[in-house]
């Protein structure tokens, strides 16, 4: 039988903790048209209409070179 020796510094748990935290914060914002879909259809709105908001690329009137 080997006998492994195996450390784990305090550091660890907060890099395991930041992770959790990071997963949990990374889902919504991953899946938040999805979500916002939902909960568009929950409230009886129209879920299939998806309304997006271009901005139009703004030009200077400065001179060319």
């Amino acid at each position: 039988m080997h006998h492994v020796f195996a450390y784990l510094d305090p550091g660890s748990a907060s890099i395991l903790f930041q992770a959790l935290i990071a997963g949990v914060i990374a889902v919504p914002v991953i899946f938040r048209n999805k979500i916002s879909q939902v909960v568009r259809a929950v409230r009886g709105g129209n879920a299939t209409e998806v309304k997006e908001t271009v901005a139009e690329p703004t030009t200077t009137d400065t001179p060319a070179r």
